[in-house]
């Protein structure tokens, strides 16, 4: 939809210059990506939060089976612990550590979902601006400040997927002499 979207709005400012034809077009269409990019958003978190649960689910069973049988450990490359240490270690496929988790964090795909969402918000915002001729100083400032407080709202809310973990007591934590 954006890439339509944006199409349209080049092949419409070519044809008559970007003018306020195109800024009427952009101030409809964008609001409109905007909101699936939200959406999109939301599910991707969601997907997110329930693929932390199901890795957990697998260290669980991970455990059963080591407590059946122990001499099964050597053969497993993931974690047997259901806290938030050993489904990250499950995860990230090896012992991660606080970097890698942040930077993980940073790329995934609900944040570039948002980086983008937080692009086309400042865009509105400055077409919006711009129509009713603010100046472009103005503009451009609460385009910034438009894109750095929804990214950064979009971020932190992410960072709630994390929370069942802290509002738990893991079945099976990490020992604390393992890294």
């Amino acid at each position: 939809m954006l890439s339509a979207s944006i199409i349209a709005l080049a092949l419409l400012a070519d044809a008559t210059g970007f003018g306020t034809q195109t800024a009427t077009l952009a101030l409809v269409l964008l609001p409109v990506v905007f909101l699936l990019g939200i959406a999109a958003y939301v599910r991707l978190v969601h997907l997110n939060a329930e693929e932390f649960q199901l890795v957990q689910a697998m260290n669980r069973l991970r455990r059963a089976y080591l407590t059946l049988e122990p001499g099964l450990e050597r053969y497993l490359t993931t974690s047997q612990y259901d806290d938030e240490q050993g489904v990250f270690a499950t995860y990230m496929v090896n012992r991660p550590s606080q970097k890698s988790m942040w930077v993980h964090f940073l790329i995934n795909t609900p944040n570039i979902v948002a980086t983008v969402d937080a692009a086309l918000a400042a865009a509105i915002v400055v077409l919006g601006l711009r129509a009713v001729e603010a100046p472009r100083s103005v503009a451009v400032v609460c385009g910034a400040a438009a894109f750095l407080l929804l990214w950064t709202t979009l971020f932190l809310l992410q960072r709630q997927t994390l929370r069942p973990f802290r509002d738990q007591t893991p079945r099976f934590p990490t020992p604390p002499d393992r890294p």
